[in-house]
């Protein structure tokens, strides 16, 4: 997770940023080709923001002040991520629970 934003005034949302790699872009390519007709415009290839979310349903107000918070002590993260949701949404419903391939942790010690 490599920052904080958000998808803009009125919006509501907030997520952290993921840097992209060739694997993601490949499994999203993969998932909009099984569902092309029934992809939102945002979540098209080429269209779509890796992210996860961390809230919903703010108000400007609201997502200014996370801003102003999370700008102050924001450090990027790693990790892996051990499951994929297909949702939908508003409001956000589960449809399918994919876990993913487990990768090699690392030996190096920090």
């Amino acid at each position: 997770m490599t920052g904080f934003s958000t998808f803009g005034a009125g919006s509501g949302v907030c997520y952290a940023a993921l840097a992209s790699s060739p694997d993601l872009t490949r499994l999203h390519a993969t998932i909009v080709a099984a569902i092309s007709e029934t992809c939102r415009p945002h979540y098209q290839a080429g269209r779509w923001t890796p992210h996860c979310t961390l809230a919903t349903g703010m108000t400007d107000v609201e997502i200014d002040h996370a801003r102003s918070l999370l700008a102050e002590d924001w450090r990027s993260l790693a990790g892996t991520f051990e499951m994929a949701d297909l949702v939908e949404f508003a409001p956000v419903a589960g449809i399918k629970r994919w876990p993913l391939a487990p990768t090699p942790r690392s030996t190096r010690t920090p």
